[in-house]
């Protein structure tokens, strides 16, 4: 196991030891994955660290902020930990894009898929069906035309079907999103079928099934692109730290502003920058790994 994937779990302890809930039977497993080797203790003593100057930030004045910190550091770690979860498990996807890495590839048939930071896709191709399972993240399907072979995206128990268009579908953690950006997808969510035409976008999830216009703006990751457009600071944040190695934390209320952002993908650090320049804000880099945004 690498020295990142070390230090994702450790993460994981030290969140769950700073909730001062923890259970004898997970104190347990703590004990004996600590007692495991040297390179654990090694990776919570660093993961300590981290949390130990995540603390200092702030003043005893200010209980409420690092209550939110924990837990807002608790599920990125966990968001981390099930991305990394297919190495973890000994099951590699047969394509996966890194964090802040678009990565084309092309499929068997000819078509062409786009893979947004950090996704992963399942690829089985028949003579009956083209079929890919989305397992993280989004992608962009330029199909090759062939109408006697349905090619088919899985998310969740959304099934998005089509023989030759462009699409995207993101993968949720209770469904999927789906927008098509040319020709027509058939969507099945729970048995239920759907027709989307180029411009619509479809999101399921386990409460509902809403269907509206897309945005251009939200798939311009398939062109290499980030683009914000009328977003919230905190959501564009968001969008921000999907293209970025670390993760980004927001201390605090934020100003209540829409904010615009076009830039290319690899010049996430410097939209950052960007955006929080332009609201008056500082960001303190605790560690490559963890990056906080608060206000001066």
């Amino acid at each position: 196991m690498s020295e990142t994937e070390l230090d994702v779990i450790a993460q994981r302890w030290v969140v769950r030891l700073a909730s001062q809930d923890i259970r004898d039977e997970e104190l347990h497993a703590f004990e004996t994955w600590l007692a495991g080797s040297s390179a654990h203790r090694e990776a919570f003593d660093r993961a300590r660290r981290t949390w130990s100057r995540l603390g200092d930030v702030f003043t005893e004045e200010r209980p409420k902020i690092k209550q939110t910190v924990a837990l807002r550091l608790a599920a990125a770690v966990a968001a981390l930990a099930v991305g990394l979860a297919f190495v973890i498990d000994g099951t590699p996807p047969d394509v996966a894009s890194v964090v802040g890495e678009v990565k084309s590839t092309m499929l068997p048939d000819g078509s062409m898929a786009v893979l947004d930071s950090g996704s992963a896709i399942e690829v089985e191709f028949t003579a009956a069906e083209r079929r890919i399972r989305l397992l993280r993240g989004s992608a962009w399907f330029d199909v090759k035309r062939n109408p006697d072979v349905l090619f088919v995206v899985e998310a969740n128990d959304v099934r998005a079907v089509a023989k030759g268009t462009a699409y995207a579908v993101t993968r949720l953690d209770d469904g999927a999103i789906v927008q098509v950006t040319h020709g027509r997808v058939e969507v099945n969510v729970r048995g239920d079928a759907l027709t989307l035409a180029a411009g619509e976008k479809l999101t399921a999830s386990s409460e509902a099934v809403t269907r509206e216009p897309g945005s251009d703006s939200a798939v311009a990751w398939h062109r290499g692109r980030i683009e914000i457009e009328n977003a919230s600071l905190q959501d564009a944040l968001a969008i921000i730290d999907r293209y970025r190695r670390g993760m980004i934390l927001s201390l605090g209320s934020l100003p209540d502003k829409k904010v615009n952002l076009a830039i290319d993908v690899d010049e996430s650090e410097r939209g950052l920058e960007s955006l929080v320049q332009a609201q008056g804000l500082r960001t303190i880099a605790l560690t490559p790994w963890l990056t906080l945004v608060m206000r001066p």
